[in-house]
């Protein structure tokens, strides 16, 4: 009877390590495919939401941790900027009345 737990702590432990080998294969993968996107011209980088800043930030992490995370999230913050930018000036020309007078408008207190 006892030797049932023992095999199963061990089952345990190898389940274990099988995961993190996975995960080390994972991020190691997504890390060459990642450096594979340092030859996209910076064209086809914003195409897709990042820049070439993006890919260096995201290959600076850890190496065991997954780069896409990173690239994800400076995707999401660059769109999220996007749209705080275009209602702000959607605000302005409420304000204004016309776009290049929020854009001068914009611009002077930008200076200010």
């Amino acid at each position: 009877m006892r030797a049932l737990p023992v095999l199963s702590r061990a089952f345990g432990l190898i389940a274990s390590a099988a995961a993190l080998v996975a995960a080390a294969k994972t991020a190691w993968m997504r890390r060459r495919l990642v450096a594979q996107m340092t030859g996209f011209d910076d064209h086809m980088l914003r195409d897709i939401g990042l820049t070439r800043t993006d890919l260096d930030a995201a290959l600076s992490v850890a190496g065991f941790d997954d780069p896409t995370q990173r690239l994800a999230l400076r995707a999401r913050e660059a769109r999220s900027n996007r749209r705080a930018a275009a209602l702000e000036q959607q605000r302005w020309i409420a304000m204004v009345g016309d776009a290049e007078a929020a854009s001068d408008a914009e611009t002077a207190r930008r200076a200010a």
